[in-house]
């Protein structure tokens, strides 16, 4: 039979459990919707800034590939719009 001191945790693992429960919810709060559309918003604000800024020759950034990758990702977008668009009038046209 066990005595209630044995089933009691030791102070080990109620920081082993709370560490858990922080990383658990941290993980939770980064997967909220809430959270990554503002991210989201937040990253295509940046990227259409930066495209001003390449537009009017100060140049991609330099110092976030992934901001410079989101520029030309936006650039791309644009470009296959364009065409869609010019496609889809040219072919009601003929």
């Amino acid at each position: 039979m066990t005595t209630p001191e044995a089933r009691r945790p030791t102070p080990g693992a109620r920081n082993a459990q709370a560490d858990l429960e922080q990383s658990l919810q941290e993980i939770a709060d980064r997967l909220n919707p809430r959270h990554l559309a503002a991210d989201a918003a937040g990253a295509t604000r940046q990227a259409i800034a930066d495209a001003g800024n390449a537009v009017t020759g100060k140049g991609l950034p330099t110092d976030s590939p992934s901001r410079a990758r989101n520029v030309k990702v936006l650039f791309a977008a644009g470009a296959a719009t364009t065409a869609a668009v010019l496609w889809s009038t040219l072919r009601r046209r003929s």
